[in-house]
């Protein structure tokens, strides 16, 4: 067999053949826009009427309305049963005393009873008037004698009195003596302070002095009149030679009846009193003040 040929040129078209069946349903296109609205329509006819709803909840009470007259009074009701009976009431005002019955025939006396207690005491009459004064009766024994406390005794003395040594007295009073009681003596001649009389006593002085020596102390001692008992010390600086400074001290002592006491330089040196002088030429130089306490 020999090759194929070309191929030659196309017939005509041929009949139509009968229409096909419908294909399927294409997918749905997307919605169109919204139309306009169209016109109202004619109003339907009524419905009919629908079933009745529930009862609704009860509303709120309502004022009150006013009162109806009063009916007419109901018949009288049977008698209730007797009550139980109620407490006693409280008694009743006392009644009128009636009048006095006639007195009666006198009995028997009866035996005597027993003796009843003591009242009580009645109180006190009054005071009777003050019956005349008694003989003055006898003279009683004489008591014991009494103490001697705040007797006292003060001296002053107003002169200097210069160089008194060691040792030697110290006179506080020649110008002024006052003496409270007689439990105390002072002799200014010898500056002598006495006990008269046991006790215990206050003594205190002051002495205007100046010492012989520069920068020494002044000592100045309340002693016995023998020196052996020494009962207190007092004393200064004295910075320079006759200056003057106030010694002064005091102490309680102890006295038996005529005990003497002095005040007594015990100084390392020579003292001299040194008066103090006053605007209207009053001087003062030393002082002792002694007072019975016990």
């Amino acid at each position: 067999m020999g090759p194929m040929g070309r191929p030659g040129p196309m017939g005509p078209a041929g009949i139509m053949g009968p229409t096909g069946p419908t294909g399927p349903a294409g997918a749905a296109g997307d919605i169109g826009p919204t139309g306009p609205i169209g016109p109202t329509g004619a109003t339907g006819a009524t419905g009919p009427t629908g079933p009745t709803g529930p009862t609704g909840a009860t509303g709120p009470t309502g004022p009150t309305g006013p009162a109806g007259a009063t009916g007419a009074t109901g018949p009288t009701g049977p008698t209730g049963p007797t009550g139980a009976t109620g407490p006693t009431g409280p008694t009743g005002p006392a009644g009128a005393t009636g009048a006095t019955g006639a007195t009666g025939a006198t009995g028997a006396t009866g035996a005597t009873g027993a003796t009843g207690a003591t009242g009580a005491t009645g109180p006190a009459g009054a005071i009777g008037p003050t019956g005349p004064t008694g003989p003055t009766g006898p003279t009683g024994p004489t008591g014991p004698t009494g103490n001697s406390f705040n007797e006292a005794l003060y001296v002053e003395r107003s002169a200097g009195e210069a160089d008194i040594a060691t040792g030697d007295v110290i006179s506080a009073g020649d110008l002024v003596t006052r003496i409270v009681g007689t439990s105390l003596s002072y002799t200014a001649t010898s500056g002598e302070l006495t006990a008269n009389e046991a006790g215990t006593y206050l003594i205190s002085w002051f002495l205007s002095l100046s010492s012989s020596t520069t920068g020494t102390g002044i000592i100045v001692a309340l002693e016995s009149l023998d020196g052996i008992t020494q009962y207190a010390l007092s004393g200064t600086f004295a910075p320079t030679i006759d200056e003057e400074v106030p010694v002064s001290g005091s102490t309680i002592v102890e006295l038996d009846a005529g005990d003497t006491l002095v005040l007594r330089n015990r100084s390392t040196g020579t003292v001299s009193l040194e008066p103090l002088t006053g605007a209207d030429s009053s001087a003062y130089a030393a002082s002792l003040t002694a007072v019975r306490v016990g």
